[in-house]
Parts: C-alpha cells; structure tokens; sequence
C-alpha cells in the first residue's frame, strides 16, 4: 500500500475488494495479493480496510468478526 496513501486517507473510511467473481481478479491467489499490498501496514488498520469499514457501512451487525 502506497505510504503516501496510508499517511492521507483516513483508515475509517477505505475498503479494499479483489472483484471477485469477474475474470479480472486476483481470485483464487487473493491471499497473496492481500499479504503483498499490505505488508507493513498494521494488522487493526488491514482488518478495517477488508472487514469492519464494510460491515459498518452496509450495517452487517449480525456478520461476526470471525469465522467459525
């Protein structure tokens, strides 16, 4: 991730998807991708950007943080 970016945006308000399913996406090797692009960041802020700023925006309470 672009530390110009990181150090501007706030961390509250970005989501990060792979577009999955449209031929164009990093699918089945989003895993990488996501270690790739993230590397350094802080795992909170990765967890935001991927998980909790969506589940806030779209009020997915009843999604759970971790999978079973």
């Amino acid at each position: 991730m672009s530390d110009i970016f990181y150090d501007a945006a706030s961390i509250d308000h970005v989501m990060w998807s792979t577009d999955y399913p449209h031929t164009g996406s990093d699918w089945p090797n989003h895993r990488v991708t996501v270690e790739r692009l993230f590397r350094g960041v802080p795992k909170v802020d990765v967890k935001k950007m991927l998980h909790a700023n969506c589940k806030a925006l779209y009020r997915l309470d009843h999604i759970p943080d971790t999978l079973p």
